[in-house]
């Protein structure tokens, strides 16, 4: 059993750092679910071979932030979560 294995982490943060922070916690054993908007994924600057090993252990949710859903969608992502990372 990992360390936090049950513990529910959203992403929002699009910079490395975040990624690196939701890879660390998914390598713990928390579920991480990285948020992005259609047009600007958080691994998009870096190279593919890179962008693939940040998503090791998370999921990817595309959200249109501009619709009418998202924050809908977004709060209920975040109700259920321990941990939020911007």
């Amino acid at each position: 059993m990992q360390a936090l294995n049950g513990m529910r982490v959203v992403q929002l943060g699009r910079s490395i750092s975040a990624a690196y922070c939701g890879l660390l916690l998914a390598g713990f054993g928390a579920e991480v679910c990285a948020l992005d908007g259609p047009e600007d994924p958080s691994s998009a600057e870096l190279p593919v071979e890179e962008a693939a090993w940040f998503d090791q252990g998370r999921r990817r949710i595309t959200i249109d932030w501009q619709s009418r859903g998202a924050e809908r969608a977004l709060r209920s992502l975040l109700r259920r979560a321990d941990v939020l990372i911007d």
